[in-house]
């Protein structure tokens, strides 16, 4: 609705794979809703005007593995409650409503204008050897998130807005065993 398109949506799938596909200028490159055991993986995603990539919960056993990223206008990869906005420090607090053994693995982030992977409400989820160049405030945003491992990660953080302070990761809430 209102020219905000996503090119790829799995709503309530199992085992689903969305592989080897470019897509440029969509609103949302590719949804994943209430999803389990399912793969995006070697994409590329140009201009995407919001989010590259978005998992909702509850899901579990998604791999986002190997993909690019070109000019995000606001996230890269994000995994949070379904309808909640970014950068909403009233993430309502749940242990019932989690995405569950996520990984994020060696991932290619450029320009993207707000967050490179943004994580909420996670359990055993690891973001890993992944690559976020040129983002305008966080690398990794993460919160109220249990066992999470956060490892070999490049981050290159420019351009922020005087508003914020730039990091590399940044975490709230509880983050247990990371």
């Amino acid at each position: 609705g209102g020219g905000q398109s996503t090119a790829i949506e799995f709503d309530i799938q199992l085992g689903g794979r969305v592989s080897n596909n470019t897509i440029t200028a969509a609103f949302n490159g590719a949804a994943i809703y209430l999803s389990d055991d399912t793969e995006c993986s070697f994409n590329t995603f140009i201009d995407t005007g919001s989010t590259a990539i978005s998992v909702s919960l509850p899901s579990k056993n998604i791999r986002i593995e190997n993909n690019k990223i070109f000019n995000s206008k606001n996230i890269g990869i994000r995994v949070i409650p379904t309808n909640e906005n970014s950068y909403s420090a009233a993430f309502p607090k749940s242990t019932l409503y989690r995405a569950e053994n996520i990984s994020i693995r060696k991932n290619l982030l450029q320009r993207t204008k707000n967050v490179g992977i943004e994580i909420a409400q996670t359990k055993a989820i690891a973001v890993v050897d992944n690559t976020i160049t040129d983002v305008s405030h966080h690398g990794i945003h993460i919160i109220d998130s249990d066992g999470a491992i956060l490892r070999n990660n490049y981050i290159s953080v420019v351009n922020t807005p005087k508003k914020f302070e730039p990091s590399g990761i940044y975490g709230s809430g509880l983050i247990l065993n990371s």
